[in-house]
């Protein structure tokens, strides 16, 4: 027969006693709970959930990016100032503009074939750079031209990773703020691969409710007004579209808006609320 020392049997009871002790507040709601007490947060093996797994269209942020080069070299292929101005550069002549998005490219053809280099600098000046690290940096496209006049802009691995990278971290940082809303305890939230989002949601057995609120994208974008189009015309200009807003003084009117992205949510940094110090209203500063 076995013996044990009795400080041996009083501390073993004592380790049971003080076990069930802390296990004891997991049987009472939260609200009846003094302040001392604390609850497991059980997780999604122990306490059952909804394990949700978000994948980000890559295509669609490809096919923005190429729009936004189609805009960009409507804009750039224009003259830059009134001929009778002083360093006023020539529009260039051009046709076929299109976006490739299997091929990651846009494309178009100069009509004058003298204009062609000068076509392929100003598409150049399009490309955003992407850092590499050591203070350089690479430029998101590749522009070449052809003897035939054609022009292609390429959207370059570096450029599509960045792309992608920053795509997924901004909605990593969208997903995570609206579950942190739910107040859900003990959510995991994760990336996953090159394009996923891993979402654990223990205790939340609807995931039909959670994913109704991530569906709920939201997006801005800063686009300017087309000042010289008509905003009462039948259709609106190429590279514009009408939107309807509310003016100044409180009239309903019709703007003529460009397609083209000039600043979105991914060029912001800092973004928080704040008050007007005149009129005391609520803004968004960043």
């Amino acid at each position: 027969m076995m013996y044990f020392a009795r400080w041996k049997t009083l501390s073993i009871l004592a380790v049971c006693l003080l076990g069930a002790l802390l296990c004891l507040p997991n049987f009472f709601p939260k609200s009846e709970l003094p302040s001392w007490a604390r609850q497991f947060s059980l997780g999604l093996d122990l306490r059952g959930g909804s394990y949700l797994l978000l994948e980000v269209d890559l295509d669609a942020v490809v096919r923005e990016r190429l729009e936004s080069l189609i805009d960009g070299a409507r804009s750039k292929l224009r003259p830059t100032r009134q001929p009778q101005q002083t360093g006023a550069s020539e529009a260039i002549g051009y046709t076929n503009l299109a976006a490739n998005p299997a091929k990651h490219q846009i494309s178009l053809r100069a009509t004058d074939s003298r204009q062609l280099q000068e076509a392929v600098t100003r598409i150049r000046e399009l490309a955003n750079e992407i850092p590499t690290g050591l203070g350089t940096s690479t430029p998101d496209i590749e522009v070449a031209s052809a003897p035939d006049g054609t022009v292609t802009a390429t959207l370059t691995e570096a450029g599509l990773r960045a792309k992608a990278s920053g795509a997924v971290e901004q909605s990593l940082e969208i997903v995570r703020r609206r579950i942190d809303e739910t107040g859900v305890a003990e959510a995991l939230i994760a990336r996953q691969g090159q394009n996923r989002i891993l979402v654990q949601l223990p205790g939340v057995e609807d995931p039909n409710r959670i994913k109704e609120l991530l569906g709920k994208t939201a997006r801005m974008t800063f686009h300017l007004l087309d000042e010289g189009a008509n905003p009462s015309a039948a259709t609106p200009p190429i590279g514009a579209r009408f939107m309807t807003g509310e003016s100044r003084n409180g009239q309903i009117e019709r703007y003529v808006v460009r397609n083209k992205v000039e600043v979105d949510g991914a060029n912001l940094t800092d973004a928080r609320a704040g008050q007007d110090g005149r009129t005391g209203e609520w803004e968004v500063n960043f």
